[in-house]
């Protein structure tokens, strides 16, 4: 009960080891995550996942050197793109 309940609280295996077993295999046989923890979990790995994606792009678009629209720059996005709308 006491690893279930620290594991909901965001305890990880190794802490909880810590807290009375012997090692963490031990830990992970007596804990079992609830499916409302899980589903938090990828939730917060979603929302994570998403902000990691929107900070690159910004980085990207930071990095990226002003051409006008119909450029026919060479970068690696572009060059993927007409790869992609090739058959």
């Amino acid at each position: 009960m006491f690893g279930n309940r620290s594991r909901e609280a965001g305890a990880n295996a190794l802490m909880i080891m810590r807290w009375g077993h012997p090692n963490v295999t031990v830990s992970q046989k007596h804990v079992h995550p609830a499916a409302e923890g899980m589903e938090r979990a990828l939730g917060r790995l979603e929302a994570l996942n998403r902000k990691t994606v929107a900070s690159v792009a910004e980085n990207e678009k930071r990095q990226r050197p002003a051409t006008s629209a119909n450029s026919r720059g060479g970068t690696f996005r572009n060059a993927l793109r007409a790869h992609s709308s090739v058959g």
